[in-house]
Protein backbone atom coordinates (compact mmCIF):
# COMPACT_ATOMS: atom_id res chain seq x y z
CA UNK A 1 0.00 0.00 0.00
CA UNK A 2 3.02 2.54 0.43
CA UNK A 3 3.77 2.55 -3.44
CA UNK A 4 -0.07 3.87 -4.28
CA UNK A 5 -1.04 7.18 -4.18
CA UNK A 6 -2.98 8.18 -0.54
CA UNK A 7 -5.60 10.94 -0.94
CA UNK A 8 -8.30 10.02 1.87
CA UNK A 9 -6.99 9.21 5.56
CA UNK A 10 -7.73 9.33 9.04
CA UNK A 11 -6.24 11.45 11.38
CA UNK A 12 -5.92 8.48 14.07
CA UNK A 13 -2.85 9.34 16.12
CA UNK A 14 -0.43 11.41 17.17
CA UNK A 15 3.21 11.80 18.15
CA UNK A 16 3.39 13.65 21.46
CA UNK A 17 6.24 16.18 21.27
CA UNK A 18 6.16 17.73 24.85
CA UNK A 19 3.45 17.45 27.63
CA UNK A 20 1.44 20.51 26.37
CA UNK A 21 1.14 21.97 23.61
CA UNK A 22 1.19 20.84 19.47
CA UNK A 23 1.86 17.36 19.23
CA UNK A 24 2.87 16.08 15.33
CA UNK A 25 -0.49 14.49 13.72
CA UNK A 26 -0.51 10.96 12.26
CA UNK A 27 -2.58 9.49 9.77
CA UNK A 28 -3.95 5.52 8.87
CA UNK A 29 -6.68 4.07 6.53
CA UNK A 30 -8.45 2.79 9.27
CA UNK A 31 -8.77 2.92 13.36
CA UNK A 32 -6.62 -0.58 14.08
CA UNK A 33 -4.35 -0.02 11.29
CA UNK A 34 -0.41 -0.27 11.58
CA UNK A 35 0.88 1.70 8.46
CA UNK A 36 0.75 5.45 9.40
CA UNK A 37 1.21 8.13 7.61
CA UNK A 38 2.24 12.25 7.99
CA UNK A 39 0.70 15.04 5.67
CA UNK A 40 2.65 17.35 3.37
CA UNK A 41 1.68 20.89 3.79
CA UNK A 42 1.56 23.36 1.43
CA UNK A 43 3.39 25.66 3.08
CA UNK A 44 5.97 24.79 5.32
CA UNK A 45 5.47 25.93 8.92
CA UNK A 46 1.98 27.21 7.68
CA UNK A 47 -0.77 26.08 10.57
CA UNK A 48 -3.40 27.53 7.72
CA UNK A 49 -1.73 25.64 4.87
CA UNK A 50 -3.33 22.98 2.32
CA UNK A 51 -2.39 19.16 2.57
CA UNK A 52 -0.89 18.41 -0.43
CA UNK A 53 -0.12 14.68 0.00
CA UNK A 54 0.30 12.23 2.60
CA UNK A 55 3.97 10.38 2.94
CA UNK A 56 4.61 7.03 4.58
CA UNK A 57 5.73 7.65 8.55
CA UNK A 58 7.40 5.08 11.29
CA UNK A 59 8.23 6.32 14.96
CA UNK A 60 7.70 4.85 18.07
CA UNK A 61 5.21 6.09 20.44
CA UNK A 62 2.23 7.02 18.46
CA UNK A 63 -0.48 7.27 20.35
CA UNK A 64 -4.12 6.13 19.15
CA UNK A 65 -6.46 8.45 19.43
CA UNK A 66 -9.63 7.66 20.98
CA UNK A 67 -12.84 7.05 17.84
CA UNK A 68 -14.43 10.19 18.50
CA UNK A 69 -11.83 12.28 18.00
CA UNK A 70 -10.39 10.67 15.04
CA UNK A 71 -10.94 13.25 11.68
CA UNK A 72 -11.13 12.10 7.89
CA UNK A 73 -8.99 14.39 6.03
CA UNK A 74 -7.97 14.39 2.30
CA UNK A 75 -5.45 15.93 0.24
CA UNK A 76 -6.51 19.49 -0.34
CA UNK A 77 -7.75 20.33 3.06
CA UNK A 78 -6.82 22.90 5.01
CA UNK A 79 -4.27 21.65 7.63
CA UNK A 80 -5.14 20.15 10.27
CA UNK A 81 -3.08 19.79 14.17
CA UNK A 82 -3.39 18.00 17.71
CA UNK A 83 -3.43 19.95 20.62
CA UNK A 84 -2.44 18.88 24.30
CA UNK A 85 -3.99 20.58 27.09
CA UNK A 86 -4.28 19.40 30.87
CA UNK A 87 -5.21 15.69 29.73
CA UNK A 88 -7.40 16.72 26.78
CA UNK A 89 -6.43 16.33 23.37
CA UNK A 90 -8.33 19.16 20.67
CA UNK A 91 -8.07 17.69 16.78
CA UNK A 92 -8.80 19.52 13.66
CA UNK A 93 -8.11 23.02 11.99
CA UNK A 94 -7.23 25.76 13.69
CA UNK A 95 -10.52 27.49 13.33
CA UNK A 96 -12.16 24.21 14.88
CA UNK A 97 -9.65 23.59 17.74
CA UNK A 98 -10.14 27.61 19.08
CA UNK A 99 -13.68 26.73 18.92
CA UNK A 100 -13.38 23.28 20.69
CA UNK A 101 -11.22 25.22 23.10
CA UNK A 102 -13.76 28.27 24.22
CA UNK A 103 -13.16 29.86 27.52
CA UNK A 104 -10.06 27.44 27.69
CA UNK A 105 -8.06 29.70 25.61
CA UNK A 106 -7.74 32.67 28.64
CA UNK A 107 -6.11 29.51 30.23
CA UNK A 108 -4.25 29.36 27.78
CA UNK A 109 -3.04 32.90 27.18
CA UNK A 110 -1.34 32.45 30.66
CA UNK A 111 0.03 28.92 30.44
CA UNK A 112 1.07 28.63 27.22
CA UNK A 113 1.15 32.04 25.54
CA UNK A 114 3.39 31.02 22.63
CA UNK A 115 1.24 27.93 21.36
CA UNK A 116 -2.03 30.15 21.54
CA UNK A 117 -0.32 32.63 19.64
CA UNK A 118 0.55 30.38 16.77
CA UNK A 119 -2.76 28.92 16.55
CA UNK A 120 -4.44 32.34 16.78
CA UNK A 121 -2.27 33.60 13.50
CA UNK A 122 -3.74 30.61 12.01
CA UNK A 123 -7.42 31.89 12.83
CA UNK A 124 -9.64 34.19 12.81
CA UNK A 125 -11.43 34.30 15.99
CA UNK A 126 -9.11 35.62 18.73
CA UNK A 127 -7.26 39.31 19.26
CA UNK A 128 -3.92 38.63 17.67
CA UNK A 129 -2.35 42.12 18.39
CA UNK A 130 -3.46 41.47 22.47
CA UNK A 131 -1.73 37.64 22.36
CA UNK A 132 1.57 39.07 20.76
CA UNK A 133 2.02 41.58 23.20
CA UNK A 134 1.12 38.95 25.66
CA UNK A 135 3.54 36.32 24.26
CA UNK A 136 6.20 38.97 24.43
CA UNK A 137 5.42 40.07 27.98
CA UNK A 138 5.69 35.91 28.78
CA UNK A 139 8.92 35.53 27.25
CA UNK A 140 10.51 39.12 28.76
CA UNK A 141 9.05 37.82 32.07
CA UNK A 142 10.74 34.33 31.92
CA UNK A 143 14.27 34.96 29.98
CA UNK A 144 14.68 38.88 30.48
CA UNK A 145 14.59 41.73 27.92
CA UNK A 146 17.09 40.26 25.43
CA UNK A 147 15.62 37.40 24.80
CA UNK A 148 12.36 39.11 24.57
CA UNK A 149 13.56 40.96 21.26
CA UNK A 150 15.25 38.18 19.81
CA UNK A 151 11.99 36.12 19.73
CA UNK A 152 9.71 39.20 18.44
CA UNK A 153 12.41 39.54 15.34
CA UNK A 154 14.60 36.20 14.73
CA UNK A 155 11.61 33.93 15.62
CA UNK A 156 8.09 35.34 15.82
CA UNK A 157 7.96 37.64 12.82
CA UNK A 158 11.02 36.69 10.53
CA UNK A 159 8.41 33.17 10.94
CA UNK A 160 5.61 34.90 10.22
CA UNK A 161 7.21 36.54 7.02
CA UNK A 162 8.68 33.65 5.72
CA UNK A 163 5.61 31.61 5.59
CA UNK A 164 3.85 34.82 3.75
CA UNK A 165 7.03 34.48 1.20
CA UNK A 166 6.05 30.76 0.47
CA UNK A 167 2.93 31.84 0.07
CA UNK A 168 3.61 33.97 -2.28
CA UNK A 169 6.09 32.17 -3.98
CA UNK A 170 4.14 28.98 -4.32
CA UNK A 171 0.76 30.86 -5.81
CA UNK A 172 2.74 32.42 -8.39
CA UNK A 173 4.60 29.04 -9.61
CA UNK A 174 7.75 30.16 -8.13
CA UNK A 175 10.41 26.91 -7.43
CA UNK A 176 13.56 28.36 -7.29
CA UNK A 177 13.05 30.67 -4.17
CA UNK A 178 13.00 28.13 -1.17
CA UNK A 179 16.74 28.78 -0.27
CA UNK A 180 16.62 32.64 -0.54
CA UNK A 181 13.42 32.76 1.37
CA UNK A 182 15.25 31.47 4.25
CA UNK A 183 17.68 34.60 3.87
CA UNK A 184 14.97 36.75 4.71
CA UNK A 185 16.35 38.70 7.62
CA UNK A 186 14.23 40.92 10.25
CA UNK A 187 16.63 43.80 12.15
CA UNK A 188 15.52 47.19 14.69
CA UNK A 189 16.29 50.05 14.14
CA UNK A 190 15.02 52.79 16.02
CA UNK A 191 11.20 52.16 17.05
CA UNK A 192 10.67 49.81 14.14
CA UNK A 193 11.76 45.97 13.01
CA UNK A 194 13.45 46.42 9.60
CA UNK A 195 12.99 43.85 6.93
CA UNK A 196 16.14 42.66 4.98
CA UNK A 197 14.79 41.73 1.72
CA UNK A 198 17.83 39.87 0.03
CA UNK A 199 18.42 41.29 -3.71
CA UNK A 200 18.21 38.03 -5.06
CA UNK A 201 14.68 37.15 -3.67
CA UNK A 202 13.50 40.89 -4.27
CA UNK A 203 14.72 40.40 -8.20
CA UNK A 204 13.03 36.75 -8.51
CA UNK A 205 9.89 38.56 -6.60
CA UNK A 206 9.77 41.44 -9.04
CA UNK A 207 10.16 38.83 -11.87
CA UNK A 208 6.83 37.67 -10.66
CA UNK A 209 5.15 40.53 -10.54
CA UNK A 210 5.19 39.86 -6.62
CA UNK A 211 7.19 42.08 -4.81
CA UNK A 212 4.48 45.01 -4.22
CA UNK A 213 2.03 42.06 -2.74
CA UNK A 214 4.83 41.03 -0.68
CA UNK A 215 5.22 44.74 0.75
CA UNK A 216 1.71 44.94 1.76
CA UNK A 217 1.73 41.18 3.61
CA UNK A 218 4.34 42.65 5.34
CA UNK A 219 2.19 45.79 6.43
CA UNK A 220 -0.97 43.30 6.80
CA UNK A 221 1.24 41.41 9.48
CA UNK A 222 1.76 44.29 11.06
CA UNK A 223 -1.33 44.89 11.76
CA UNK A 224 -2.03 41.59 12.84
CA UNK A 225 0.72 41.67 15.25
CA UNK A 226 0.78 44.91 16.75
CA UNK A 227 4.49 45.24 15.94
CA UNK A 228 5.66 47.96 13.78
CA UNK A 229 7.64 46.31 10.52
CA UNK A 230 8.58 48.04 7.67
CA UNK A 231 10.17 45.87 4.82
CA UNK A 232 13.36 47.10 2.87
CA UNK A 233 14.95 45.43 -0.10
CA UNK A 234 18.59 45.71 -0.02
CA UNK A 235 18.46 46.21 -3.50
CA UNK A 236 18.74 49.75 -3.86
CA UNK A 237 16.76 50.03 -7.67
CA UNK A 238 13.59 48.67 -5.45
CA UNK A 239 14.08 49.92 -2.08
CA UNK A 240 11.30 51.01 -0.23
CA UNK A 241 9.98 51.81 3.10
CA UNK A 242 6.37 50.89 3.61
CA UNK A 243 4.81 52.69 6.80
CA UNK A 244 1.75 51.15 8.68
CA UNK A 245 -0.83 52.50 10.83
CA UNK A 246 -0.44 49.60 13.01
CA UNK A 247 0.44 50.27 16.63
CA UNK A 248 4.42 49.97 17.37
CA UNK A 249 4.23 47.70 20.09
CA UNK A 250 7.30 46.89 21.64
CA UNK A 251 8.99 46.91 18.71
CA UNK A 252 11.94 49.09 20.05
CA UNK A 253 15.11 48.33 21.83
CA UNK A 254 14.79 48.74 26.02
CA UNK A 255 16.31 52.25 26.66
CA UNK A 256 19.54 51.47 29.40
CA UNK A 257 18.55 50.26 32.63
CA UNK A 258 14.94 50.46 31.84
CA UNK A 259 12.71 47.42 31.06
CA UNK A 260 11.32 47.12 27.96
CA UNK A 261 8.61 49.55 27.46
CA UNK A 262 4.96 50.12 24.89
CA UNK A 263 5.46 52.21 22.57
CA UNK A 264 4.77 56.06 23.73
CA UNK A 265 2.00 55.91 21.16
CA UNK A 266 0.26 52.93 21.87
CA UNK A 267 -1.67 53.32 24.44
CA UNK A 268 -3.46 55.89 26.68
CA UNK A 269 -5.58 53.24 29.20
CA UNK A 270 -3.76 50.00 30.79
CA UNK A 271 -6.45 47.72 32.24
CA UNK A 272 -4.43 44.69 34.87
CA UNK A 273 -6.05 41.71 35.76
CA UNK A 274 -5.51 39.81 38.97
CA UNK A 275 -7.37 36.82 39.71
CA UNK A 276 -8.49 33.85 37.64
CA UNK A 277 -12.19 35.27 36.40
CA UNK A 278 -10.52 38.64 35.73
CA UNK A 279 -8.04 37.05 33.71
CA UNK A 280 -10.65 35.19 31.94
CA UNK A 281 -12.70 38.47 30.78
CA UNK A 282 -9.69 40.25 29.36
CA UNK A 283 -10.26 38.57 25.55
CA UNK A 284 -13.96 40.53 25.89
CA UNK A 285 -11.97 44.02 27.32
CA UNK A 286 -11.62 46.16 23.69
CA UNK A 287 -12.10 49.71 22.33
CA UNK A 288 -16.06 49.41 21.81
CA UNK A 289 -17.34 50.23 18.21
CA UNK A 290 -19.71 53.92 19.76
CA UNK A 291 -18.22 57.33 20.25
CA UNK A 292 -19.19 59.23 23.48
CA UNK A 293 -21.63 62.18 22.98
CA UNK A 294 -21.01 64.57 26.48
CA UNK A 295 -23.94 66.63 25.40
CA UNK A 296 -21.74 69.62 24.79
CA UNK A 297 -20.90 70.09 28.26
CA UNK A 298 -18.08 71.69 29.63
CA UNK A 299 -15.80 71.35 32.76
CA UNK A 300 -17.41 73.01 35.53
CA UNK A 301 -15.50 76.94 35.97
CA UNK A 302 -15.29 76.50 31.75
CA UNK A 303 -17.26 77.94 29.07
CA UNK A 304 -18.17 77.60 25.22
CA UNK A 305 -18.66 80.11 23.09
CA UNK A 306 -22.60 80.50 22.18
CA UNK A 307 -23.37 78.82 18.90
CA UNK A 308 -20.05 76.75 18.94
CA UNK A 309 -20.56 73.72 17.28
CA UNK A 310 -18.76 70.52 18.83
CA UNK A 311 -16.88 69.45 15.30
CA UNK A 312 -16.29 65.49 15.24
CA UNK A 313 -12.50 66.51 15.15
CA UNK A 314 -13.14 68.37 18.78
CA UNK A 315 -14.94 65.23 20.21
CA UNK A 316 -13.23 62.90 22.52
CA UNK A 317 -10.90 60.55 20.48
CA UNK A 318 -11.02 57.42 20.80
CA UNK A 319 -8.09 56.24 23.67
CA UNK A 320 -5.93 53.11 22.65
CA UNK A 321 -6.47 50.56 25.35
CA UNK A 322 -3.80 47.88 26.82
CA UNK A 323 -4.62 44.96 28.33
CA UNK A 324 -2.42 42.66 30.57
CA UNK A 325 -2.63 39.80 33.08
CA UNK A 326 -0.52 40.77 35.96
CA UNK A 327 1.20 37.36 36.07
CA UNK A 328 3.18 38.21 32.67
CA UNK A 329 4.40 41.08 34.82
CA UNK A 330 3.83 44.59 34.05
CA UNK A 331 5.34 46.68 31.61
CA UNK A 332 6.60 50.40 32.82
CA UNK A 333 3.48 52.50 33.57
CA UNK A 334 4.90 55.69 32.79
CA UNK A 335 3.23 56.28 29.49
CA UNK A 336 -0.04 55.62 30.88
CA UNK A 337 -3.11 58.03 31.95
CA UNK A 338 -5.28 55.69 32.95
CA UNK A 339 -4.89 51.89 34.88
CA UNK A 340 -7.84 50.07 35.29
CA UNK A 341 -7.17 47.16 37.70
CA UNK A 342 -9.74 44.19 37.32
CA UNK A 343 -9.33 42.20 39.97
CA UNK A 344 -10.91 39.10 42.16
CA UNK A 345 -11.38 39.67 45.94
CA UNK A 346 -8.66 37.15 46.65
CA UNK A 347 -6.25 38.95 44.48
CA UNK A 348 -7.16 42.61 45.76
CA UNK A 349 -6.79 41.17 49.28
CA UNK A 350 -3.56 39.14 49.07
CA UNK A 351 0.24 39.39 48.76
CA UNK A 352 -0.27 39.78 44.79
CA UNK A 353 -2.03 42.71 45.54
CA UNK A 354 0.04 44.85 47.67
CA UNK A 355 2.53 44.46 44.70
CA UNK A 356 0.87 45.63 42.59
CA UNK A 357 -0.42 48.68 44.23
CA UNK A 358 2.65 48.94 45.13
CA UNK A 359 4.21 48.94 41.51
CA UNK A 360 1.73 51.74 40.27
CA UNK A 361 2.26 54.26 42.86
CA UNK A 362 5.73 53.77 42.25
CA UNK A 363 5.24 54.72 38.28
CA UNK A 364 4.12 58.16 37.81
CA UNK A 365 2.40 58.96 34.55
CA UNK A 366 4.27 61.74 32.65
CA UNK A 367 5.25 62.96 36.08
CA UNK A 368 1.71 63.30 37.83
CA UNK A 369 -0.01 60.01 39.12
CA UNK A 370 -2.10 58.48 36.60
CA UNK A 371 -5.54 57.95 36.94
CA UNK A 372 -6.22 54.76 38.87
CA UNK A 373 -9.48 52.86 38.76
CA UNK A 374 -10.14 49.61 40.84
CA UNK A 375 -13.22 47.05 39.36
CA UNK A 376 -13.76 44.56 41.07
CA UNK A 377 -15.57 40.98 39.56
CA UNK A 378 -17.97 40.09 41.01
CA UNK A 379 -18.70 36.13 43.00
CA UNK A 380 -21.29 34.00 41.75
CA UNK A 381 -23.81 34.55 44.44
CA UNK A 382 -22.94 37.39 46.51
CA UNK A 383 -21.54 41.04 45.88
CA UNK A 384 -18.40 42.09 45.83
CA UNK A 385 -16.68 42.83 49.35
CA UNK A 386 -15.34 45.73 48.14
CA UNK A 387 -18.67 47.49 47.45
CA UNK A 388 -20.52 46.19 50.58
CA UNK A 389 -18.11 47.04 53.18
CA UNK A 390 -16.63 50.02 53.44
CA UNK A 391 -13.64 48.13 56.13
CA UNK A 392 -12.54 46.57 53.06
CA UNK A 393 -11.17 49.48 51.43
CA UNK A 394 -8.41 50.37 54.01
CA UNK A 395 -6.01 49.83 51.29
CA UNK A 396 -7.88 51.35 48.23
CA UNK A 397 -6.41 55.17 48.47
CA UNK A 398 -4.88 54.98 45.38
CA UNK A 399 -7.79 54.44 43.77
CA UNK A 400 -9.63 58.15 42.64
CA UNK A 401 -12.54 55.38 41.98
CA UNK A 402 -14.05 52.24 42.37
CA UNK A 403 -16.20 51.09 39.14
CA UNK A 404 -19.69 49.82 40.31
CA UNK A 405 -19.54 46.43 38.99
CA UNK A 406 -22.35 45.06 40.44
CA UNK A 407 -24.80 47.51 37.89
CA UNK A 408 -24.11 44.33 35.68
CA UNK A 409 -26.29 41.98 37.78
CA UNK A 410 -29.40 44.96 37.70
CA UNK A 411 -32.87 43.66 35.53
CA UNK A 412 -32.20 47.46 34.16
CA UNK A 413 -29.41 46.09 32.01
CA UNK A 414 -29.59 47.93 28.69
CA UNK A 415 -26.79 46.19 26.82
CA UNK A 416 -27.59 42.49 25.13
CA UNK A 417 -30.02 40.54 27.35
CA UNK A 418 -28.36 37.21 26.70
CA UNK A 419 -24.91 38.31 27.75
CA UNK A 420 -23.33 36.48 31.07
CA UNK A 421 -22.80 38.76 34.32
CA UNK A 422 -19.11 38.17 33.10
CA UNK A 423 -19.35 39.20 29.54
CA UNK A 424 -21.38 42.37 31.44
CA UNK A 425 -18.45 43.48 33.66
CA UNK A 426 -16.03 43.36 30.55
CA UNK A 427 -18.19 45.72 28.81
CA UNK A 428 -18.57 47.25 32.12
CA UNK A 429 -14.66 48.31 31.90
CA UNK A 430 -14.08 49.00 28.05
CA UNK A 431 -16.78 51.17 28.63
CA UNK A 432 -15.51 53.09 30.94
CA UNK A 433 -12.06 52.87 29.26
CA UNK A 434 -13.75 54.43 26.18
CA UNK A 435 -14.44 57.40 28.13
CA UNK A 436 -11.63 58.42 29.82
CA UNK A 437 -9.75 60.49 27.48
CA UNK A 438 -7.67 62.84 28.73
CA UNK A 439 -9.56 65.44 27.40
CA UNK A 440 -13.30 64.13 28.56
CA UNK A 441 -15.00 65.55 31.13
CA UNK A 442 -15.43 62.29 32.63
CA UNK A 443 -11.50 62.29 33.45
CA UNK A 444 -11.65 66.01 34.95
CA UNK A 445 -14.33 64.94 36.98
CA UNK A 446 -12.45 62.15 38.50
CA UNK A 447 -8.77 64.03 38.67
CA UNK A 448 -9.03 67.82 38.60
CA UNK A 449 -12.55 68.51 39.74
CA UNK A 450 -12.95 64.76 41.99
CA UNK A 451 -16.17 65.04 44.80
CA UNK A 452 -14.88 65.53 48.08
CA UNK A 453 -16.10 62.11 49.56
CA UNK A 454 -14.60 58.55 50.12
CA UNK A 455 -15.04 56.37 48.51
CA UNK A 456 -16.04 57.35 45.55
CA UNK A 457 -18.28 54.83 43.20
CA UNK A 458 -18.83 55.56 39.67
CA UNK A 459 -21.49 53.85 38.05
CA UNK A 460 -21.94 54.07 34.57
CA UNK A 461 -25.46 53.59 33.03
CA UNK A 462 -25.04 53.20 29.13
CA UNK A 463 -27.32 51.95 26.60
CA UNK A 464 -24.12 50.32 24.46
CA UNK A 465 -26.21 50.25 21.03
CA UNK A 466 -26.26 53.89 21.52
CA UNK A 467 -24.31 56.39 20.47
CA UNK A 468 -25.45 58.84 23.75
CA UNK A 469 -23.54 57.83 27.15
CA UNK A 470 -25.07 59.40 30.25
CA UNK A 471 -23.35 58.89 33.32
CA UNK A 472 -24.43 59.13 36.98
CA UNK A 473 -22.78 59.17 40.22
CA UNK A 474 -23.83 56.91 43.63
CA UNK A 475 -22.63 57.97 47.01
CA UNK A 476 -21.44 54.80 49.00
CA UNK A 477 -20.23 54.82 52.55
CA UNK A 478 -20.51 58.79 52.69
CA UNK A 479 -18.23 60.65 54.62
CA UNK A 480 -18.47 63.97 54.53
CA UNK A 481 -14.82 65.81 53.42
Amino acid sequence: MTNDVVEDLLLAGYVPLRSQGFALPCYASSPHSNAWYCAVCSTDGDHSGRITSFEPFEAEGIIRLEAGSSRSVSVGDVWHDVLLWKEQVYVGTAAIIVAQLGDLTAELAVGAPLTLLDLAMASDDLDTVALSKNAYVHVQSQWGADQADQWQSDIFMRHQLIIEARRLAGAAGVSDAAAVIRELQIVRKEDSLIVKMPGRLSEVFRKHDILQEFFECASKLSVRTGFALMPISEQHDYARSLETDAPQTLAGPPEPHHKPRFDEHAAHVLVIASGNRARQLLRYIRTPGWCPDWDGETRPGESKAAGSLTLPDEMVRRPALDVIDDSMGLPELDQYDVVIWLADEEAFAGERGSMIIAQVERNPARGSPPLCILAPTLPAQMPAALLADASRLADASLFNTILDTSTARSPFWAGNPRRSIDRRIADLVSAVAHLLDAGSPLHAWLTKDRPRYEPLLLSVASAFALIEVKLRWRRRFHRPA
